[in-house]
């Protein structure tokens, strides 16, 4: 505890003296905003910073919106510390062309729904 007070002060002082830029990844761990290649601590401390607004959020979101909201807000610090005691899992942030797959793919599924052919 003493530990982890320790390094939000530091951690603290440091985001004064400099600029911390996100960049969220195809293929980075959602939640990993240090891309580190693990969800931890450091992390959950980024996440409050971007949710406050100390720290701009980047411009694909694709990291740090873990309930996929389009915001980043406490709800996905909660779910960032859930991973981080090993209470959720994580996955990848997808490829652009596998997002846009998927959003083609949802707007077809969509468009037959409303098309009754019976």
């Amino acid at each position: 505890m003493i530990l982890s007070l320790l390094f939000l002060v530091i951690f603290s002082i440091l985001l004064i003296n400099s600029v911390v830029v996100i960049v969220c990844n195809p293929g980075q761990k959602i939640g990993d905003l240090n891309n580190d290649g693990i969800v931890n601590a450091t992390d959950t401390d980024l996440f409050l910073e971007v949710a406050i607004g100390n720290i701009p959020k980047p411009s694909n979101l694709c990291c740090v919106d873990l309930n996929k909201d389009g915001i980043v807000n406490a709800t996905d610090t909660i779910l960032t510390t859930r991973i981080v005691n090993g209470l959720d899992n994580t996955s990848v942030c997808e490829t652009d062309l596998k997002v846009l797959q998927d959003k083609i793919e949802e707007r077809i599924n969509t468009k037959l729904e409303e098309v009754d052919i019976n």
